[in-house]
């Protein structure tokens, strides 16, 4: 779990964030292990303003230890002091479950609180079940320096929304990996269709996001995505 928001997952190069989920974690294990280094594996990334809420799987593997045996009971203790990340269930495993992580596909379900560009009805809400649909997401504008620019198809599953103000709804949607849920929301100038903007006809801006669950069973057969000619 990551508890907090404005936390990377991994390192940055350039050292703008003060620390990241990796540091948080590999630090105890890396001094109990004599470890050299360590890299991070985890199944999927929250976005750094996102808190992660339900348990992300990942990996860290450790290069060059040069103690194998340590308590990971008292590494989980060790990671769980702060109020940033929380870890559970860490066990040994080798190398092959590095690809497992890497390559499985999990549902996810997430939180959304949403600021509208109008005062909303109950009548809105029933109208987001719109987007209980196979959603057509062009790479966003804010990731197209490092993504390839593809036209991805994603499911979105569930949906849940109430009103927490006259201009706000909470959203609970649960989707297919790899749905960028920010333009699932703004719409990214007609990149992503159909989206809560269009759907409500307004400008609708993210003002926080939680992922709250990454569903165990992965599935299979959903990626259909092309570059864009």
């Amino acid at each position: 779990q990551k508890l907090k928001r404005g936390i990377p997952q991994t390192k940055w190069k350039r050292r703008i964030y003060k620390t990241s989920v990796q540091e948080l974690i590999e630090k105890p294990i890396l001094k109990a292990t004599k470890g050299k280094k360590a890299l991070f594996h985890g199944a999927g990334r929250e976005d750094i303003t996102a808190r992660c809420l339900g348990w992300r799987p990942f990996v860290l593997e450790i290069k060059e230890p040069r103690r194998r045996k340590v308590d990971l009971k008292e590494m989980e203790k060790l990671i769980n002091v702060g109020n940033f990340v929380k870890v559970r269930r860490l066990r040994f495993v080798d190398s092959s479950e590095v690809e497992k992580i890497k390559t499985a596909d999990y549902l996810k379900s997430y939180r959304v609180l949403v600021k509208c560009g109008r005062t909303l009805t109950s009548d809105d809400l029933k109208r987001l079940q719109a987007l209980v649909t196979i959603i057509s997401q062009r790479t966003p504008t804010r990731v197209l320096r490092r993504r390839s620019d593809l036209v991805r198809k994603r499911k979105v599953y569930k949906l849940k929304a109430r009103l927490v103000g006259r201009k706000h709804i909470e959203l609970e949607i649960t989707t297919d990996p790899g749905l960028y849920v920010k333009e699932l929301v703004t719409g990214d100038g007609g990149r992503t269709k159909p989206s809560v903007a269009e759907v409500l006809g307004c400008e609708c801006e993210v003002k926080e996001l939680d992922v709250i669950a990454i569903h165990k069973k992965p599935i299979k057969g959903f990626r259909t995505e092309k570059k864009k000619s």
